[in-house]
């Protein structure tokens, strides 16, 4: 880690490609290795944890989308998902200082004995510790966050007559659109309601400002008509 240097300030943005967790390597100059896209490998004072929660400044929601639907797939692992940006934790909880990959720029992986391997769009390798779990399931159930996102914000759109489009790179968030899992079948292709979508999104904000239930249903009524009212011109 010689080579390596400290690049600060550095801000946030979607092309970190992986975080890795040094923070106990007492010999490092940082508490975490970034591998960036287009500024190379380098360090950071700040913590994994502590990047991640910048991750607002890609979309201005940061985890609220990978919070809310990591609820309604019930995963315990909460990735950043938004559209086709998607960050995957890779050991422990997702609030511990851990690695984290970005799926949209891998284009292979495998996993042998407690390793993660991964190959990115751009050739390079990258070895992450994954001591326990199915590489596979977890990645998969990644995109599945990934495309219903993506099938959120199409609907947006297509009121609009608008259309989302997929940038050049996507890595792997795709390679599960035509699987037929139960989970695939029934909640990731079930025709999208936004008033629905737009009720658990509310319940779910409601829910973490420390407003329980039945409180919280009689709110989301009272807010959902107001919401009603501002769609409409009177």
């Amino acid at each position: 880690m010689g080579s390596l240097y400290l690049y600060e300030p550095f801000e946030v943005d979607n092309q970190i490609i992986a975080l890795l967790d040094i923070s106990q390597d007492k010999d490092s100059r940082g508490n975490s290795l970034v591998v960036h896209e287009r500024l190379g490998v380098f360090f950071d004072s700040r913590t994994t944890k502590e990047l991640v929660n910048e991750f607002y400044k890609i979309n201005g929601t940061g985890f609220a989308t990978g919070k809310i639907l990591s609820g309604i797939f019930k995963l315990r692992h909460t990735p950043f998902v938004f559209a086709y940006v998607s960050y995957m934790p890779m050991t422990g909880g997702s609030r511990k200082n851990v690695d984290w990959i970005g799926l949209q720029f891998i284009d292979r992986y495998s996993q042998k004995e407690k390793f993660a391997h991964f190959v990115t769009v751009h050739g390079f390798e990258i070895k992450l510790s994954f001591p326990r779990g199915d590489l596979e399931k977890r990645i998969h159930d990644v995109c599945m966050l990934s495309e219903k996102s993506v099938l959120f914000f199409e609907k947006l759109l297509t009121g609009g007559l608008a259309e989302l489009k997929p940038s050049n790179i996507t890595g792997v968030l795709r390679r599960f659109e035509k699987c037929e899992c139960l989970r695939h079948k029934k909640i990731v292709r079930k025709v999208l309601n936004i008033n629905s979508a737009c009720d658990k999104i509310l319940k779910y904000l409601l829910t973490h400002m420390g407003v329980e239930e039945p409180e919280a249903e009689t709110l989301i009524s009272f807010y959902r008509q107001n919401i009603n009212k501002c769609k409409k011109l009177y």
